[in-house]
């Protein structure tokens, strides 16, 4: 469309007043504002509300949070924001931090867990042998290797009954023999080398492990199951925090994405003493929403010019609508679009 069918608008009100016009200017489709930046060094004594916004941060602690905690914000049938709490960033700290603490527990537990599977997985292949091995390694003139041989390599032993070791094998399956090999210290390098050559795997069993094989699994076995009770209890704590907390941390982040959005507005600000302007462009088919949107409100005054009456800026050559601000109507919808603009 021509630009000559454009109006140019302006929306003024006391600076007491800005807020509260900010709040319903972000609602605005069909129009086109201009920055006040544009304006701004073309008169003397006219200032723009240009800053960083102090929401920004939080909103990306928020978001942050909502993805650890693997939380979809909640839908809302109203439309306008809750009130922004003083000091957002305290809740989300508090609630961060109980989720970091538990989330460390498991952690650190199912790490534990995960240790005494590896060593579960160990001690099963030697379960027949029946000597405490406390006692095996123990020996004060003898050494003792625990571990497994490639099948073909513990048939070549046979080659090797000559040498001063003893081996006893334990168990096997397709591919390995597991076993024990004892040697005296003075050929405990010679023996470590022979079977080093036959790809023997020790296998080292840690030193809280007690008693013979299968008491030490029984022992395991207990460990792990209350290891696994533990992660059972503190996973059910997350759950609970996430459902104590989904309402509220949704609440907050419509009244941070709200606050947001209105603070980003303030780049169409044009400070005029104690007074502020926003002008823009309309189709003349859609004035009535910039109308409507004010018209409960008696301290704004809405000016409609002609598109060319202001030589400092041009009117768009096409206008379609558009929203500029998304003043949506579910958390769903500002957690997608980031909230900001």
């Amino acid at each position: 469309m021509a630009k000559t069918q454009a109006k140019l608008v302006n929306i003024i009100a006391e600076m007491n007043h800005l807020e509260e016009v900010l709040d319903r200017f972000i609602g605005l489709s069909d129009f086109y504002p201009e920055p006040a930046a544009k304006l701004a060094d073309s008169v003397h004594g006219l200032t723009t509300l240009v800053q960083e916004n102090p929401y920004k941060k939080m909103m990306e602690q928020l978001k942050s949070l909502l993805g650890i905690l693997d939380m979809d914000v909640q839908e809302t049938e109203d439309s306008s924001a809750p009130a922004l709490l003083d000091h957002p960033e305290e809740l989300i700290e508090k609630i961060q931090a109980d989720y970091t603490d538990i989330q460390s527990k498991i952690e650190e537990i199912a790490q534990l867990k995960k240790e005494d599977e590896e060593i579960e997985n160990l001690v099963k292949p030697i379960l027949d042998l029946e000597i405490s091995l406390d006692e095996i390694f123990a020996c004060e003139y003898m050494v003792s290797r625990l571990g497994k041989l490639p099948l073909d390599s513990a048939e070549k032993l046979e080659e090797y009954k000559s040498k001063p070791f003893f081996w006893t094998a334990l168990s096997q399956d397709f591919h390995h023999c597991w076993g024990i090999y004892m040697t005296t210290n003075s050929y405990e390098r010679e023996v470590d080398n022979l079977f080093s050559s036959l790809q023997f795997e020790r296998i080292h069993i840690p030193h809280f492990i007690h008693g013979t094989p299968e008491e030490a699994l029984e022992g395991l076995t207990e460990e792990m199951k209350s290891f696994q009770r533990s992660l059972d209890k503190l996973n059910l704590q997350k759950e609970e925090l996430r459902q104590e907390t989904k309402e509220k941390l949704s609440e907050l982040y419509l009244a941070l994405a709200h606050a947001s959005l209105v603070f980003e507005a303030r780049k169409f600000v044009l400070v005029l003493g104690n007074r502020f302007s926003i002008s823009g462009f309309i189709l003349p088919e859609n004035m009535d929403s910039v109308t409507n949107a004010f018209q409960d409100l008696p301290f704004v005054e809405i000016e409609v010019r002609p598109a060319s009456s202001d030589k400092r800026l041009t009117p768009p050559t096409k206008m379609k609508t558009k929203k500029h601000f998304t003043k949506a109507k579910t958390l769903a919808d500002l957690f997608k679009s980031g909230a900001t603009h």
